[in-house]
């Protein structure tokens, strides 16, 4: 049949001739968890919604939030010209999304994700400063 070796393929391979069915039911449910995990696909299965569902499930428990929300966006639009230091990028990449290996170049080459990266700066400073001392805070980075 073939040469029994020292090797794991070996062993892979004597566990497949022996036991089809186990390693058929290991196959399986590897592929599952793939599917289904945040490492697997692009989008997790079942993942379509989730975000929008949570966000209505907030702004209905607290009404207040889509008021402090419009204040924020608004203020953010009197300052989103201002452009982002390297500082201010790396603080939100790796203590906002805890982002790392992550470019600063690639962030600037794209203007949609460096508006999106301004505006999680901006309510950062909202968070720890308010909207006022925020505005000023963005503008001196």
């Amino acid at each position: 049949m073939y040469n029994v070796g020292f090797g794991s393929c070996s062993l892979l391979l004597h566990i497949i001739a022996k036991h089809p069915i186990g390693a058929l039911a290991v196959g399986v449910l590897t592929l599952s968890m793939y599917l289904t995990s945040p490492l697997g696909p692009s989008v997790p299965l079942g993942a379509d919604g989730i975000l929008e569902q949570k966000e209505a499930a907030m702004l209905s428990a607290h009404p207040e939030l889509k008021q402090q929300t419009e204040l924020a966006q608004q203020a953010f639009s009197e300052v989103e010209d201002v452009a982002l230091t390297d500082d201010a990028i790396t603080y939100v990449l790796e203590h906002v999304c805890q982002c790392r290996g992550v470019a600063i170049e690639d962030i600037r080459s794209d203007k949609s994700l460096t508006r999106k990266i301004g505006m999680l700066y901006f309510l950062e400073l909202t968070r720890t400063h308010g909207i006022a001392k925020a505005k000023m805070l963005y503008r001196n980075q």
